[in-house]
């Protein structure tokens, strides 16, 4: 009862249940709309719906879990590096074109660099 989410979470459990035991055919689709009709966990099974029947549908494997973890993890580091990479590189090749006399507004222009960063490298 503290936390709303685990709440519906719950509520949302219990609905999956009843709506299975009722027979009802794509009882798990049913219960997703059901549950969204009535403002259970309704932002998130709007937007996630598909993964939701397929988690509910999948067995639980702890080893699997951890892969698809660090793999997503792992994945977003890369992504983190690439642009930070990006960023660095930018910033390196400034430099080079300020240390050709090249003016700081022809610069940031070049590179992407706000303006204020292109100056900054220039003092």
């Amino acid at each position: 009862k503290r936390c709303e989410v685990l709440e519906q979470y719950s509520d949302f459990v219990e609905l999956v249940r009843r709506t299975y035991a009722s027979g009802v055919e794509e009882p798990f689709k049913v219960a997703i709309e059901i549950a969204i009709k009535t403002g259970i966990l309704k932002d998130y099974l709007e937007r996630k719906a598909t993964e939701v029947i397929n988690m509910i549908l999948t067995e639980y494997d702890y080893d699997t879990d951890i892969a698809v973890q660090r793999e997503e993890a792992y994945e977003e580091g890369l992504s983190k590096g690439i642009s930070q990479g990006a960023e660095q590189a930018k910033i390196e090749t400034a430099k080079n074109l300020l240390s050709e006399k090249i003016s700081v507004e022809q610069v940031a222009r070049c590179t992407g660099l706000p303006l204020k960063t292109v100056e900054n490298l220039a003092k």
